[in-house]
């Protein structure tokens, strides 16, 4: 299932690789600064397509959570344990993860296995959106 979320989380998570500010080595620095560092470029990333009306939400725990509505076009923090609501899926992961994830350095299933990241709502739309941002990284 392809969706504008994959898209927009594709561009702004490949991305992270290219600047140190995010990279998960720096452990000191995954925190909301970092979540909403990832939002901005989840919001670039999603500037100017057109997309389907997915609404998924990252949940990074007490360093807040982002929503990405395709539909609207909009990518959005929501404070840390506030509901979010309508979504077609909500990834739980730290912050760190997500950046593993968005590099290709943690593998998707493995992370659900060893549960270092949870999905709630419809997988296979988060699994598809880990599976591009892998392949997106690799090119």
């Amino acid at each position: 299932m392809a969706s504008l979320s994959a898209g927009a989380v594709t561009a702004g998570a490949h991305s992270l690789s290219d600047n140190n500010p995010l990279d998960s080595n720096h452990h000191a620095k995954t925190d909301a600064t970092q979540v909403s560092k990832i939002a901005d470029r989840m919001r670039n990333a999603l500037a100017g397509r057109n997309a389907p009306a997915h609404r998924v939400a990252f949940d990074f725990g007490e360093n807040g959570q982002i929503l990405v509505d395709g539909g609207r076009g909009t990518v959005d923090l929501v404070e840390p344990g506030k509901p979010v609501n309508n979504v077609a899926a909500t990834l739980t992961v730290s912050t760190a993860n997500f950046i593993k994830l968005a590099k290709g350095e943690l593998d998707p299933m493995k992370a659900l296995l060893r549960r270092k990241l949870k999905i709630d709502g419809d997988v296979g739309l988060v699994l598809s959106m880990a599976a591009k941002l892998r392949e997106d990284h690799r090119t």
